[in-house]
């Protein structure tokens, strides 16, 4: 499951977001983590999920600026067996192509690809209708996208305070899920870009799983490797730039052990002292 935020850098979210920085820290966070596109949500989001920057700009609409003839991570775990979802808060349909209210339709990539609007009329669902509900029944999918509403998710002017208290919410949720009790489902909270290049582009990327104690990876990684993790984790080939990306998990990165189930309980303390 991947969370994504909005337009902070890697030191703005450990001052700002005392929820975040203390998961981040007892289980395990990049600091060395960038996003791939600087002034610009979008082509940071199409690099995630499609491997490539194929649009470098925001559009109020997906259909003014449609990616082609290109798959995303979503789309090929669902062809190769595996199940896949965008959770979008605020969105009033599934596979909404336009913005409205704290909708933003340049948060929401799956929305762009057209080769794969089936699958996004399908899977591209409302956050508010489908989370609770899956996580209750077990039901998350192998990959998963979270996309907080334009306030939630702490685009100005709202603020990171706000953001952290949803993201508190959220994961408390999870903790509750028989998904997290098996041991099965890794967390990931990053963000689509810095302060505007404040902090060049340095992001904070935490990984959330009961396996994670105290670790940091120090190696450069960026958004392509996330989208080659999520690819990894469904068992398909990893897209486009994806491939070279370097590598989260590995003996220089991420050390996640897979564990038995039932053996996840939900921390009952989840900022360390």
């Amino acid at each position: 499951m991947i969370v994504i935020f909005e337009n902070h850098g890697y030191w703005s979210v450990r001052k700002g977001m005392p929820f975040v920085w203390a998961v981040a820290q007892r289980y395990a966070h990049a600091n060395n983590f960038f996003a791939v596109h600087q002034d610009g949500s979008l082509p940071n989001y199409i690099a995630l999920v499609g491997g490539g920057m194929w649009l470098d700009h925001n559009t109020a609409r997906a259909d003014d600026a449609p990616v082609r003839g290109k798959p995303t991570v979503f789309g090929q775990a669902i062809r190769a067996g595996r199940t896949a979802k965008t959770y979008a808060e605020a969105m009033s349909g599934t596979c909404d192509l336009s913005k409205h209210g704290m909708y933003k339709v340049h948060h929401n990539p799956w929305a762009y690809f057209v080769a794969e609007r089936s699958l996004c009329r399908r899977y591209d669902v409302s956050y508010e209708r489908h989370f609770a509900n899956d996580v209750r029944r077990g039901a998350l999918p192998n990959l998963s996208l979270v996309v907080p509403h334009n306030c939630d998710n702490a685009h100005e002017p709202c603020s990171l305070g706000a953001a952290d208290r949803w993201f508190r919410t959220h994961m408390q949720r999870v903790w509750s899920g028989p998904d997290w009790r098996s041991g099965r489902l890794l967390v990931v909270q990053t963000w689509d870009e810095d302060n505007r290049g404040d902090e060049h582009n340095r992001i904070l990327t935490a990984f959330i799983h009961p396996s994670l104690r105290h670790q940091v990876v120090s190696k450069r990684l960026d958004l392509y490797s996330l989208s080659k993790l999520a690819s990894q984790i469904t068992g398909t080939a990893p897209l486009y730039h994806a491939r070279t990306a370097p590598p989260i998990v590995g003996p220089d990165g991420l050390r996640l052990t897979p564990l038995p189930a039932r053996v996840a309980p939900a921390p009952s303390r989840p900022v360390p002292r």
